[in-house]
């Protein structure tokens, strides 16, 4: 089958990673994997995995973006003369996109619910839903059912995976990687043990929590540190929270890393309280 992948960009992060674990498994099969967005970091990795790369004006969050009905000519065309047999959509933006063009050329769509949804206006007149939703896990696939009103039928639960195959790539790429007490000093970061995250710093992978309960441990163990790894909008608000707990000294921010083995390898502790 020739399968086209959609998201808004690929720079580093969980749906990226998702994307580039998805195309490996379906070109082993044979598959044939086109993936279009709006570009990013990770644009070789796409290429290196053996899936083609499209770009298309994706980075936007609005559904009435004239980006998107650039994008829908663009795409219409390729689906075309590729011979595109399903297209799976990993965003808002992109189901609605997938929708429209899956309408107009009988091309099925398939989406990924990633995380969890508001019912805004906008999701009425344009749900973007495939024709099956993959959820990532059991809270997202009821959530689509219970707040959306979803088929039960079509949320399809599909959890998350790890390529193992790729451990023995990153053991490699640590050996000839900095030591670990190099890479703590390039963090900035002591001697005490390393609580860290890796995400994108959004309410809804709980950093507050994290950074509560550091204040906490703090008080049995005095020189436990806090590595976060990742950009976003909230992150004045997580270093004025520090600030408060008066444990700004021992919480870290660094930002997002294509390559998460070098942060992993000073984490004593790693914490994912979303």
């Amino acid at each position: 089958m020739n399968i086209l992948i959609l998201a808004n960009h690929f720079n580093a992060g969980g749906i990226s990673s998702y994307i580039l674990n998805l195309s490996r498994g379906l070109i082993s099969r044979g598959h044939k994997v086109y993936v279009a967005s709006g570009g990013g970091d990770w644009i070789e990795r796409v290429e290196a995995c053996g899936a083609k790369n499209i770009y298309l004006p994706l980075r936007t969050k609005s559904i009435i973006s004239p980006k998107l009905l650039f994008a829908y000519c663009v795409l219409k065309k390729i689906i075309k003369s590729e011979g595109i047999d399903i297209i799976h959509a990993q965003t808002r933006v992109s189901g609605v996109l997938a929708s429209w063009v899956s309408h107009n050329t009988g091309v099925p769509f398939v989406s990924t619910a990633h995380g969890f949804y508001q019912r805004r206006w906008g999701r009425r007149i344009f749900p973007g839903w495939g024709r099956f939703i993959i959820a990532i896990s059991d809270p997202v696939k009821k959530h689509l059912i219970e707040y959306f009103g979803l088929n039960p039928e079509r949320v399809i639960l599909v959890h998350n995976g790890i390529d193992i195959s790729r451990r023995s790539e990153a053991e490699r790429a640590r050996q000839k990687a900095e030591s670990r007490e190099q890479i703590r000093e390039k963090y900035g970061l002591k001697g005490g043990p390393v609580v860290g995250i890796i995400a994108r710093l959004s309410e809804v992978k709980g950093h507050k929590y994290l950074i509560s309960a550091l204040a906490k441990v703090k008080e049995q163990i005095p020189d436990v540190q806090l590595l976060s790894v990742g950009d976003g909008k909230i992150k004045k608000d997580l270093e004025r929270q520090a600030r408060d707990f008066k444990i700004d000294e021992n919480v870290y921010f660094i930002p997002a890393v294509s390559d998460t083995a070098e942060p992993l390898s000073v984490m004593d502790i790693f914490a994912m309280p979303s």
